[in-house]
């Protein structure tokens, strides 16, 4: 760790250590709110890639939120 402050990029290490604490809360919030646009989806005893399934209101904003979340 040393070396990525003398190298200056000290700001890009904690910028992806953002990221990486940020993205699972991101996908989590995501899905809980896909699931609320849902009445009929349970989180208990569905997937949640019924929330991204072709036909779904939710197909479209899943899938963004899930391609925004990988990069």
């Amino acid at each position: 760790m040393g070396d990525a402050r003398q190298g200056g990029s000290f700001g890009l290490l904690k910028l992806g250590i953002l990221c990486g604490v940020l993205a699972p809360l991101l996908w989590a919030a995501a899905i809980a709110f896909c699931g609320t646009l849902r009445p009929s989806f349970s989180h208990y005893t569905q997937y949640i890639s019924e929330l991204g399934e072709r036909g779904s209101s939710t197909e479209f904003l899943m899938r963004y939120l899930d391609s925004c979340r990988q990069g």
